[in-house]
């Protein structure tokens, strides 16, 4: 028995790479104010010095890509409280003055672990005043914002690549 096996080659239409290109970018850019604007939530009701929130965008041939984090102000405050603190000895040459209800006690925090938000409020409690020069700093329990908004926004940014694709090749 004889038979024949005939391949035929499929030719792709022609396709606007800058179009596609066009259409990813501003994906990452609404990613990027986005997730901004999550962060910038979560800092809202920080006292004192806080970070600015950046981002940044990028596509290349085999990559797309969005970075959100703090780019200015205190960025070390962020790092701290994001990636937490172990327990610490805290010695000053002048004397510190607060104000203490006890170990653990003494500061209510306006944010919370893999919670991205900020609570209203003083965070800092009433209590008898202490003075010395010497602490036992506690530790700043990890709030993982970072990898939060990553678990969060991972599917739905896969899919708006993928439809900024679609809608390039379109």
């Amino acid at each position: 028995m004889a038979f024949t096996i005939k391949a035929t080659a499929i030719v792709p239409k022609g396709f606007d790479v800058g179009k596609i290109k066009r259409e990813l970018e501003y994906v990452l850019e609404q990613e990027g104010i986005d997730d901004r604007a999550i962060f910038n939530k979560t800092i809202s009701g920080w006292d004192g010095t806080k970070p600015t929130m950046g981002y940044k965008t990028g596509v290349t041939a085999n990559a797309a890509w969005v970075w959100i984090g703090p780019d200015g102000g205190d960025i070390e405050k962020w790092q701290r409280i994001d990636e937490g603190t172990p327990e610490r000895d805290i010695i000053s040459s002048t004397m510190m003055v607060f104000p203490f209800q006890g170990r653990g006690q003494s500061y209510n925090p306006k944010t919370r672990a893999t919670w991205l938000g900020s609570t209203p409020g003083a965070g800092q409690k009433f209590g008898p005043i202490r003075r010395t020069k010497h602490v036992k700093g506690h530790s700043i329990e990890a709030r993982l914002w970072s990898k939060t908004l990553a678990a969060q926004r991972i599917g739905p940014f896969a899919e708006n690549v993928q439809a900024a694709i679609a809608r390039g090749l379109a």
